[in-house]
């Protein structure tokens, strides 16, 4: 069995071509249109930063929870887990630099904003927002660090850490929304603003570690370890959770509809005019519609293959989300009317995409692929539905 992981060379060649793209992508891009340079290096911190705290989030949901399913790749989550730092620092590199571009609240000084913004201000200011940010970032890292060392510990994962993470994470990802996405349209605000960007953690976490699983099982790395049983609770999560995303979707955008509150209403009006309606509805589609229709029978669920273009298809589909959460408002700001997906946005969240996996790789073979010494390891393997 293989028990050292090394990534296949045209998959690190085609990582640092991707790298290469969206460093070219982004020196050019600061030249043609630096707003959409900023607004996508902004949704690709979010996205990545996620996908590293869904690595540490769900090894602590299952060593509290006892279960044994993620023990035969959890390795992938603890290597996942490893980007959440050099997203970090990205996110506050974009603040720094780009802060100006996307949040409104930080254009003028204190004592300049007048109506909703004088209300916000002891909270939407510069000082405090970057000493909130680090401050997340450096709690996410020590305390993801813990579950993580505890989880390669070669014995039961310590409880307390899981513990601690959990309960830190679930206050500090809704105050993180809130400043980095939401405040971007300081006039506005969702009472289930958290929950939703939650529910897209959930989906986009589960989309990254079922590809990963498929990806490894397909290079050799897994043999007699997973199975379709494997496959069929990594659907599940893909398909449960996808549903939870368009329930919150929903029913944010059906409160908000039937209520018709000048305040709440606008978020949506820009999102359903000017060329954007085409986008906030393909949202939906590629989101839920055909995830849910497409993983609704059993085989489905069990199917390598199909789980790998799901999985695809999902992370497409969050990244979309998140454009659509930051780009409208940023855009409206500078002028723009419509929504512009090109080459600028492509090239930078394929170069994300391209370090995000040279990061975990390297995490990967660093340390044990297959974690046999685990107590949970057997219950894991054999793993029956």
């Amino acid at each position: 069995m293989a028990q050292s992981f090394t990534l296949p060379s045209r998959y690190r060649n085609l990582a640092w071509s991707l790298v290469g793209l969206g460093a070219l992508s982004t020196v050019v891009g600061f030249v043609v249109s630096p707003t959409s340079v900023w607004v996508s290096l902004h949704i690709c911190s979010q996205y990545f930063l996620s996908a590293a705290l869904f690595g540490a989030f769900i090894l602590a949901v299952a060593t509290v929870s006892g279960s044994a399913w993620l023990t035969p790749y959890k390795s992938v989550a603890e290597a996942m887990s490893s980007f959440l730092v050099p997203s970090g620092v990205l996110l506050l590199l974009v603040f720094l630099g780009g802060g100006h571009t996307l949040y409104e609240w930080s254009h003028s000084a204190p004592g300049a904003h007048h109506g909703a913004l004088a209300a916000k201000q002891a909270y939407l200011n510069v000082p405090f927002f970057v000493v909130r940010l680090i401050g997340f970032i450096l709690l996410w890292a020590v305390l993801s660090r813990k579950v993580v060392r505890s989880s390669r510990g070669g014995q039961a994962p310590s409880v307390k850490w899981s513990i601690i993470f959990l309960i830190v994470f679930a206050f500090t990802y809704s105050f993180a929304s809130f400043d980095w996405l939401m405040s971007i349209e300081p006039h506005w605000y969702s009472t289930v603003y958290a929950l939703y960007t939650f529910s897209g953690f959930f989906v986009a976490g589960f989309a990254v570690l079922t590809i990963a699983v498929v990806k490894l099982d397909e290079f050799g790395y897994l043999p007699g370890l997973i199975n379709e049983n494997h496959y069929h609770d990594l659907g599940k999560f893909l398909f449960g959770f996808s549903t939870f995303w368009a329930y919150l979707w929903f029913s944010q955008y059906m409160l908000i509809w039937y209520a018709n509150i000048p305040e709440e209403t606008g978020y949506y009006l820009l999102r359903t005019h000017n060329d954007w309606d085409w986008l906030f509805y393909f949202n939906l589609l590629i989101n839920w519609v055909i995830p849910f229709f497409v993983l609704l029978p059993r085989s489905m669920k069990r199917s390598r293959d199909v789980l790998l273009r799901v999985g695809i298809l999902l992370l497409i589909g969050r990244w979309l989300d998140l454009y659509l959460l930051v780009a409208p408002n940023v855009y409206h700001g500078a002028g723009i009317t419509t929504p512009t997906i090109s080459w600028i946005e492509v090239g930078v969240a394929v170069g994300t995409g391209g370090l995000f996996v040279l990061v975990c790789a390297a995490a990967l073979a660093k340390h044990r692929l297959v974690a046999k010494d685990d107590p949970f390891f057997e219950e894991g393997v054999h793993l029956t539905q």
